[in-house]
This record gives C-alpha cells, structure tokens and sequence, in this order.
C-alpha cells in the first residue's frame, strides 16, 4: 500500500528538519563545507517553497497533472 504525497505544509517540515540536521559540524574542511552548502540549498528550498505556497496564482496546480 503506498503512501499518500506530502502535502506542501508536510514538504515544508521535511526540510525544516533536515536543514537542522546539517547545522551538525563536520569533521573535515570538505566535510564542513558540504553540510553549509547543504544548509544554504535546503533554506532556498524552503524558502522558494513558502513564497510558492502563497502565490493564489498557483492554488490548484498538481504537479502530476
């Protein structure tokens, strides 16, 4: 049985909870840099993803359509 897609709110969330997952500190310089970089692309996710999910342009628009 598969399970139902997230909702925009549950998508929201997901990347909250993985942007606090890569304020961990690195062990290496590479290691380090890959989890900053990380953090930058899932907030620009998210943020890209709010601005989205008030647009009343965009109410209605299914992705799978």
């Amino acid at each position: 049985m598969s399970k139902p897609p997230l909702t925009n709110q549950e998508i929201y969330d997901l990347l909250h909870e993985m942007q606090i997952k890569c304020r961990a500190r690195g062990e290496t310089t590479v290691g380090e840099t890959t989890l900053r970089t990380a953090n930058a692309a899932l907030f620009q996710l998210q943020t890209a993803l709010l601005a989205n999910m008030d647009d009343p342009e965009l109410k209605g628009i299914d992705a799978a359509d």
